[in-house]
């Protein structure tokens, strides 16, 4: 009988401190969310095509710079290696 109040005040414990924590994240975070969600919302509505066109691009960024990196790593390992 004495474990489930125990169990209960521990499980409402956790609950709370998430809560609060995701309070705070949402506090801190809310203002860039809103702002991200807002534009997201008008370039979805608006442009639809540059939508696309912007994920290409970020896309190809992202592919560019880890290839990159994949090579200036691969040339240090080799001019090691040799060296």
């Amino acid at each position: 009988m004495l474990y489930v109040p125990v169990l209960k005040m521990h499980h409402n414990t956790l609950s709370v401190i998430l809560s609060e924590l995701i309070k705070k994240y949402r506090k801190g975070h809310t203002r860039n969310l809103s702002v991200v969600m807002q534009l997201q919302d008008k370039i979805i509505v608006h442009h639809h095509n540059r939508v696309v066109v912007v994920v290409v691009v970020v896309v190809v960024v992202v592919v560019v710079v880890v290839v990159v990196v994949v090579v200036v790593v691969v040339v240090v390992v080799v001019v090691v290696v040799v060296v």
